[in-house]
């Protein structure tokens, strides 16, 4: 039978596959932490600024 009509993949096509979803995967990974700390940074920014106001409105 045909490697070509069978379903199967050559080795090294398989190969950089692996390399490509790993490589994402690190990338994807990379992006959401990245992602969560400027979030994070802008929402502890936002709480700061609210904090100064409330303070100011009281003094």
């Amino acid at each position: 039978m045909n490697s070509e009509f069978d379903g199967s993949v050559e080795t090294d096509q398989t190969g950089r596959l692996e390399r490509l979803r790993t490589s994402l995967t690190t990338w994807a990974a990379f992006a959401l932490l990245l992602t969560f700390l400027v979030v994070t940074i802008a929402l502890w920014g936002y709480a700061a600024w609210a904090l100064m106001n409330l303070m100011e409105l009281f003094a």
